[in-house]
């Protein structure tokens, strides 16, 4: 049996294969990565330098720490794909002699945990695609000029219009990314 159609497995490898972190090597990977990459150093260099309002530091340092926590375990995923890979397969194959076993009690032990897993990782990727969503809006109702998170980049002044708008829909595109890159967490 492939990962792919593994029931235990098949929704987060659907997602991986989808942004080329396994199973295929593609323009996507790059995409993927790069960018969210360059957004998660700017957001610790507004770290390096905030100065003030705590509560507005303290959201910024946890997805700060959330993104680059996301970043690096997909970069060692990317990294060590051919094994992780191979550890798909085997356990796609002990999943499947399991489930297709005599013993009536472990099949239904699998079966009754599979149904767990698929319902949360597809929670998962719901719910970091509301969050992320949450963040991109947000913004627009508090009446300030902000960005959905804090980030610096150095010579460019982010809260002028033209740099502003283009940042924000920069980081708004990067959303659907950010959102399964945490799906790499579970």
């Amino acid at each position: 049996m492939e990962a792919l159609n593994c029931p235990l497995l098949s929704v987060n490898v659907r997602v991986w294969r989808f942004w080329s972190f396994v199973l295929v090597h593609n323009w996507r990977r790059y995409i993927s990565i790069i960018p969210v990459t360059l957004l998660n150093v700017f957001m610790f260099a507004d770290l390096y330098r905030a100065w003030g309002n705590i509560e507005e530091l303290i959201i910024n340092a946890y997805f700060t720490v959330l993104y680059f926590n996301a970043v690096l375990r997909t970069l060692i995923l990317v990294y060590n794909r051919e094994k992780y890979e191979c550890f798909l397969t085997g356990s796609a194959k002990i999943y499947e002699e399991l489930r297709i076993g005599k013993d009536k009690t472990i099949s239904k032990i699998i079966d009754t945990y599979t149904k767990r897993a698929r319902v949360l990782s597809i929670s998962n990727l719901i719910l970091g695609a509301i969050i992320s969503s949450c963040f991109v809006v947000f913004p627009l109702f508090t009446g300030e000029r902000r960005l959905p998170y804090g980030m610096f980049i150095p010579g460019l002044n982010i809260f002028d219009s033209p740099q502003r708008y283009s940042l924000f829909l920069d980081v708004a595109c990067m959303y659907p990314i950010l959102a399964s890159l945490h799906q790499v967490h579970s």
